[in-house]
Protein backbone atom coordinates (compact mmCIF):
# COMPACT_ATOMS: atom_id res chain seq x y z
CA UNK A 1 0.00 0.00 0.00
CA UNK A 2 1.38 3.47 -0.82
CA UNK A 3 2.67 5.39 2.25
CA UNK A 4 0.31 8.19 3.34
CA UNK A 5 0.02 10.49 6.35
CA UNK A 6 -2.41 9.19 8.99
CA UNK A 7 -4.94 11.91 8.11
CA UNK A 8 -4.96 10.82 4.48
CA UNK A 9 -5.17 7.05 4.66
CA UNK A 10 -4.96 5.47 1.22
CA UNK A 11 -8.39 4.22 0.11
CA UNK A 12 -9.49 2.03 -2.79
CA UNK A 13 -12.86 2.67 -4.45
CA UNK A 14 -14.39 -0.44 -6.03
CA UNK A 15 -17.05 -0.25 -8.76
CA UNK A 16 -18.53 -3.35 -10.43
CA UNK A 17 -19.92 -2.65 -13.88
CA UNK A 18 -21.49 -4.46 -16.79
CA UNK A 19 -22.38 -2.67 -20.04
CA UNK A 20 -22.87 0.85 -18.65
CA UNK A 21 -20.32 3.08 -20.43
CA UNK A 22 -22.32 6.32 -20.05
CA UNK A 23 -22.98 5.75 -16.35
CA UNK A 24 -19.38 4.67 -15.80
CA UNK A 25 -18.13 7.88 -17.36
CA UNK A 26 -20.28 9.94 -14.97
CA UNK A 27 -19.18 8.15 -11.81
CA UNK A 28 -15.51 8.26 -12.79
CA UNK A 29 -15.77 11.99 -13.51
CA UNK A 30 -17.28 12.51 -10.04
CA UNK A 31 -14.48 10.48 -8.47
CA UNK A 32 -11.80 12.47 -10.30
CA UNK A 33 -13.27 15.64 -8.75
CA UNK A 34 -13.02 14.47 -5.12
CA UNK A 35 -11.69 16.81 -2.43
CA UNK A 36 -9.59 13.95 -1.04
CA UNK A 37 -5.85 14.21 -1.91
CA UNK A 38 -5.38 12.86 -5.45
CA UNK A 39 -2.43 10.66 -4.46
CA UNK A 40 -4.36 9.05 -1.57
CA UNK A 41 -6.91 7.01 -3.50
CA UNK A 42 -7.41 4.70 -6.45
CA UNK A 43 -10.53 3.65 -8.36
CA UNK A 44 -10.85 0.00 -9.36
CA UNK A 45 -13.41 -0.67 -12.09
CA UNK A 46 -14.33 -4.35 -12.24
CA UNK A 47 -15.70 -5.28 -15.68
CA UNK A 48 -18.16 -8.09 -14.97
CA UNK A 49 -18.24 -9.78 -18.40
CA UNK A 50 -19.46 -6.75 -20.35
CA UNK A 51 -20.56 -7.08 -23.96
CA UNK A 52 -19.47 -3.48 -24.55
CA UNK A 53 -15.75 -2.56 -24.30
CA UNK A 54 -15.10 -0.31 -21.29
CA UNK A 55 -11.34 0.05 -21.61
CA UNK A 56 -11.48 3.37 -23.46
CA UNK A 57 -13.85 4.87 -20.87
CA UNK A 58 -11.63 3.92 -17.94
CA UNK A 59 -8.51 5.12 -19.78
CA UNK A 60 -9.84 8.70 -19.77
CA UNK A 61 -9.59 8.96 -15.98
CA UNK A 62 -6.27 9.02 -14.17
CA UNK A 63 -7.41 7.26 -11.00
CA UNK A 64 -9.21 4.41 -12.76
CA UNK A 65 -7.76 0.92 -13.09
CA UNK A 66 -9.74 -1.65 -15.08
CA UNK A 67 -9.75 -5.31 -14.03
CA UNK A 68 -11.94 -8.21 -15.15
CA UNK A 69 -14.15 -10.77 -13.45
CA UNK A 70 -15.70 -13.43 -15.69
CA UNK A 71 -17.98 -14.90 -13.02
CA UNK A 72 -21.36 -13.19 -13.36
CA UNK A 73 -22.61 -11.29 -10.35
CA UNK A 74 -21.76 -7.94 -8.79
CA UNK A 75 -20.60 -9.53 -5.52
CA UNK A 76 -18.12 -11.78 -7.30
CA UNK A 77 -16.91 -8.62 -9.08
CA UNK A 78 -16.56 -6.73 -5.80
CA UNK A 79 -14.53 -9.59 -4.35
CA UNK A 80 -12.22 -9.34 -7.35
CA UNK A 81 -11.82 -5.63 -6.65
CA UNK A 82 -10.95 -6.32 -3.00
CA UNK A 83 -8.34 -8.85 -4.16
CA UNK A 84 -6.40 -6.28 -6.22
CA UNK A 85 -7.04 -3.20 -4.06
CA UNK A 86 -4.02 -1.48 -2.51
CA UNK A 87 -5.88 0.35 0.25
CA UNK A 88 -6.55 -0.69 3.83
CA UNK A 89 -9.71 1.41 3.57
CA UNK A 90 -12.26 0.34 0.96
CA UNK A 91 -15.20 2.25 -0.51
CA UNK A 92 -17.94 0.79 -2.70
CA UNK A 93 -20.33 2.48 -5.09
CA UNK A 94 -22.14 1.56 -8.30
CA UNK A 95 -21.61 2.64 -11.88
CA UNK A 96 -24.92 4.52 -11.94
CA UNK A 97 -24.16 6.53 -8.77
CA UNK A 98 -22.70 10.03 -8.53
CA UNK A 99 -20.76 10.61 -5.30
CA UNK A 100 -20.71 14.07 -3.73
CA UNK A 101 -17.35 15.87 -4.18
CA UNK A 102 -16.42 15.30 -0.51
CA UNK A 103 -17.63 11.67 -0.45
CA UNK A 104 -14.20 10.13 0.12
CA UNK A 105 -13.14 12.82 2.57
CA UNK A 106 -16.27 12.35 4.68
CA UNK A 107 -16.20 8.55 4.52
CA UNK A 108 -12.58 8.34 5.65
CA UNK A 109 -13.25 10.88 8.41
CA UNK A 110 -16.05 8.70 9.83
CA UNK A 111 -13.92 5.54 9.58
CA UNK A 112 -11.16 7.33 11.51
CA UNK A 113 -13.60 8.39 14.23
CA UNK A 114 -15.10 4.96 14.84
CA UNK A 115 -12.90 2.63 16.86
CA UNK A 116 -12.71 -0.70 14.99
CA UNK A 117 -15.61 0.46 12.81
CA UNK A 118 -17.09 -2.40 10.79
CA UNK A 119 -18.83 -0.37 8.12
CA UNK A 120 -20.17 3.09 7.30
CA UNK A 121 -23.27 3.75 5.20
CA UNK A 122 -24.77 7.05 4.11
CA UNK A 123 -27.66 8.56 2.16
CA UNK A 124 -28.35 7.51 -1.42
CA UNK A 125 -30.29 10.42 -2.89
CA UNK A 126 -32.67 9.35 -5.64
CA UNK A 127 -33.50 11.87 -8.35
CA UNK A 128 -35.92 11.91 -11.28
CA UNK A 129 -34.96 13.13 -14.73
CA UNK A 130 -37.74 15.72 -14.44
CA UNK A 131 -38.27 16.40 -10.71
CA UNK A 132 -41.53 18.25 -11.42
CA UNK A 133 -43.07 15.34 -13.33
CA UNK A 134 -41.60 11.99 -12.25
CA UNK A 135 -42.81 8.84 -13.97
CA UNK A 136 -44.68 6.27 -11.88
CA UNK A 137 -41.53 4.14 -11.63
CA UNK A 138 -39.43 7.15 -10.63
CA UNK A 139 -41.96 8.15 -7.98
CA UNK A 140 -41.92 4.59 -6.61
CA UNK A 141 -38.14 4.78 -6.19
CA UNK A 142 -38.23 8.29 -4.76
CA UNK A 143 -40.63 7.01 -2.09
CA UNK A 144 -39.11 3.62 -1.31
CA UNK A 145 -35.56 3.11 -2.55
CA UNK A 146 -32.49 3.08 -0.30
CA UNK A 147 -33.74 3.88 3.20
CA UNK A 148 -30.20 3.41 4.45
CA UNK A 149 -30.66 4.64 8.02
CA UNK A 150 -33.54 2.19 8.48
CA UNK A 151 -31.51 -0.63 6.92
CA UNK A 152 -28.67 -0.08 9.38
CA UNK A 153 -30.88 0.31 12.45
CA UNK A 154 -33.31 -2.55 11.75
CA UNK A 155 -31.56 -4.93 9.34
CA UNK A 156 -27.89 -4.26 10.10
CA UNK A 157 -26.53 -3.59 6.62
CA UNK A 158 -25.77 -0.77 4.19
CA UNK A 159 -26.14 -1.02 0.40
CA UNK A 160 -22.93 -1.34 -1.58
CA UNK A 161 -24.00 1.70 -3.58
CA UNK A 162 -22.59 3.73 -0.67
CA UNK A 163 -20.45 1.69 1.67
CA UNK A 164 -17.14 2.30 3.46
CA UNK A 165 -15.25 -0.37 5.36
CA UNK A 166 -11.75 -1.69 6.02
CA UNK A 167 -9.68 -4.57 4.82
CA UNK A 168 -9.47 -5.69 8.44
CA UNK A 169 -13.25 -6.12 8.52
CA UNK A 170 -13.17 -8.43 5.49
CA UNK A 171 -10.33 -10.39 7.08
CA UNK A 172 -12.45 -10.79 10.21
CA UNK A 173 -15.85 -11.68 8.69
CA UNK A 174 -14.99 -12.89 5.16
CA UNK A 175 -15.69 -11.58 1.67
CA UNK A 176 -19.08 -11.08 0.02
CA UNK A 177 -20.94 -14.25 -0.94
CA UNK A 178 -20.04 -14.28 -4.63
CA UNK A 179 -22.79 -16.79 -5.45
CA UNK A 180 -25.57 -14.27 -4.68
CA UNK A 181 -27.05 -12.27 -7.53
CA UNK A 182 -28.60 -9.77 -5.10
CA UNK A 183 -28.85 -9.18 -1.35
CA UNK A 184 -25.14 -9.85 -0.89
CA UNK A 185 -24.76 -6.54 0.93
CA UNK A 186 -27.52 -7.60 3.35
CA UNK A 187 -25.90 -10.98 4.02
CA UNK A 188 -22.44 -9.47 4.49
CA UNK A 189 -23.64 -6.58 6.67
CA UNK A 190 -25.47 -8.99 8.96
CA UNK A 191 -22.25 -11.00 9.26
CA UNK A 192 -20.45 -7.81 10.28
CA UNK A 193 -23.14 -7.18 12.90
CA UNK A 194 -22.96 -10.78 14.16
CA UNK A 195 -19.22 -10.33 14.76
CA UNK A 196 -19.94 -7.33 16.97
CA UNK A 197 -18.35 -4.77 14.63
CA UNK A 198 -19.88 -1.27 14.94
CA UNK A 199 -22.02 -0.03 12.05
CA UNK A 200 -22.36 3.72 11.51
CA UNK A 201 -24.87 5.81 9.58
CA UNK A 202 -23.26 9.06 8.41
CA UNK A 203 -25.51 11.65 6.78
CA UNK A 204 -22.46 13.49 5.40
CA UNK A 205 -21.39 10.54 3.21
CA UNK A 206 -23.66 10.98 0.20
CA UNK A 207 -24.10 9.63 -3.33
CA UNK A 208 -26.84 10.42 -5.84
CA UNK A 209 -28.64 7.77 -7.87
CA UNK A 210 -31.03 8.21 -10.84
CA UNK A 211 -34.44 6.68 -10.27
CA UNK A 212 -35.47 4.00 -12.75
CA UNK A 213 -37.75 5.57 -15.32
CA UNK A 214 -39.86 2.66 -16.53
CA UNK A 215 -41.93 -0.04 -14.86
CA UNK A 216 -39.97 -2.67 -16.82
CA UNK A 217 -36.66 -1.44 -15.35
CA UNK A 218 -38.17 -1.40 -11.87
CA UNK A 219 -39.57 -4.92 -12.13
CA UNK A 220 -36.24 -6.20 -13.44
CA UNK A 221 -34.51 -4.74 -10.38
CA UNK A 222 -37.00 -6.26 -7.95
CA UNK A 223 -36.93 -9.62 -9.72
CA UNK A 224 -33.18 -9.67 -9.13
CA UNK A 225 -33.71 -8.75 -5.46
CA UNK A 226 -36.31 -11.50 -5.05
CA UNK A 227 -33.95 -14.07 -6.59
CA UNK A 228 -31.25 -12.98 -4.13
CA UNK A 229 -33.68 -13.28 -1.21
CA UNK A 230 -34.68 -16.77 -2.33
CA UNK A 231 -31.03 -17.80 -2.66
CA UNK A 232 -30.59 -16.87 0.99
CA UNK A 233 -33.73 -18.80 1.96
CA UNK A 234 -32.50 -21.85 0.04
CA UNK A 235 -29.24 -21.74 1.98
CA UNK A 236 -31.19 -22.33 5.21
CA UNK A 237 -31.57 -25.98 4.26
CA UNK A 238 -34.70 -28.13 4.34
CA UNK A 239 -38.32 -27.25 3.67
CA UNK A 240 -38.99 -27.23 7.42
CA UNK A 241 -35.99 -24.99 8.14
CA UNK A 242 -37.20 -22.49 5.55
CA UNK A 243 -40.82 -22.26 6.70
CA UNK A 244 -39.85 -21.97 10.38
CA UNK A 245 -37.35 -19.15 9.85
CA UNK A 246 -38.47 -15.60 10.83
CA UNK A 247 -37.07 -14.20 7.57
CA UNK A 248 -39.57 -16.29 5.60
CA UNK A 249 -42.58 -15.14 7.62
CA UNK A 250 -41.54 -11.50 7.56
CA UNK A 251 -41.41 -11.65 3.76
CA UNK A 252 -45.09 -12.69 3.67
CA UNK A 253 -46.40 -9.53 5.36
CA UNK A 254 -48.35 -7.49 2.77
CA UNK A 255 -47.31 -3.82 2.33
CA UNK A 256 -50.60 -2.39 3.63
CA UNK A 257 -49.11 0.35 5.82
CA UNK A 258 -46.98 1.65 2.96
CA UNK A 259 -49.98 1.61 0.63
CA UNK A 260 -52.05 3.67 3.07
CA UNK A 261 -49.18 6.11 3.53
CA UNK A 262 -48.82 6.64 -0.23
CA UNK A 263 -52.53 7.15 -0.79
CA UNK A 264 -52.56 9.77 1.95
CA UNK A 265 -49.81 11.89 0.39
CA UNK A 266 -51.54 14.77 -1.33
CA UNK A 267 -48.53 16.25 -3.12
CA UNK A 268 -48.83 13.75 -5.99
CA UNK A 269 -51.87 13.26 -8.27
CA UNK A 270 -54.27 10.57 -7.04
CA UNK A 271 -54.07 8.48 -10.27
CA UNK A 272 -50.27 8.31 -9.91
CA UNK A 273 -50.53 7.38 -6.23
CA UNK A 274 -52.90 4.56 -7.16
CA UNK A 275 -50.46 3.43 -9.87
CA UNK A 276 -47.62 3.36 -7.32
CA UNK A 277 -49.72 1.28 -4.90
CA UNK A 278 -50.57 -1.08 -7.76
CA UNK A 279 -46.84 -1.47 -8.46
CA UNK A 280 -46.19 -2.08 -4.78
CA UNK A 281 -48.61 -5.01 -4.70
CA UNK A 282 -47.43 -6.31 -8.08
CA UNK A 283 -43.91 -6.60 -6.66
CA UNK A 284 -45.28 -8.18 -3.47
CA UNK A 285 -47.19 -10.84 -5.43
CA UNK A 286 -44.16 -11.45 -7.63
CA UNK A 287 -42.10 -12.18 -4.53
CA UNK A 288 -44.83 -14.39 -3.09
CA UNK A 289 -45.07 -16.48 -6.26
CA UNK A 290 -41.27 -16.97 -6.35
CA UNK A 291 -41.32 -18.15 -2.73
CA UNK A 292 -44.18 -20.56 -3.45
CA UNK A 293 -42.22 -22.09 -6.34
CA UNK A 294 -39.18 -22.39 -4.07
CA UNK A 295 -41.20 -24.19 -1.40
CA UNK A 296 -42.86 -26.56 -3.88
CA UNK A 297 -39.47 -27.47 -5.36
CA UNK A 298 -37.88 -27.94 -1.94
CA UNK A 299 -40.81 -30.06 -0.71
CA UNK A 300 -40.78 -32.20 -3.85
CA UNK A 301 -37.09 -33.05 -3.64
CA UNK A 302 -36.83 -33.33 0.13
CA UNK A 303 -35.77 -36.85 1.12
CA UNK A 304 -38.30 -38.72 3.28
CA UNK A 305 -37.71 -38.60 7.01
CA UNK A 306 -36.02 -41.69 8.40
CA UNK A 307 -38.04 -43.81 10.82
Amino acid sequence: MPDQPHSHTFISVIIPVRNEPAHLKNVLAALEAQTYPPDAYEVIVVDNASDIPLKDVAACFGHARLVYEARRGSYAARNRGIEVAQGDYLAFTDADCIPYPDWLEQGVRVLHQGEACGLVGGPIEMFAENPLAPTTAELFELLFAFQVKLYLEKRHYAPTANLFTTRATFEQVGLFDGSLQSNGDTEWGQRVHAHGCPQVYADTVVVRHPARQTVEELLKKHRRIIIGQNQRLESLGSFRQIITHPRFWLSLIPPLSRAVRILGQGQHPLPQRIAVVSLLFRIYWMGLSHKLRLLVARRRFQPPASR
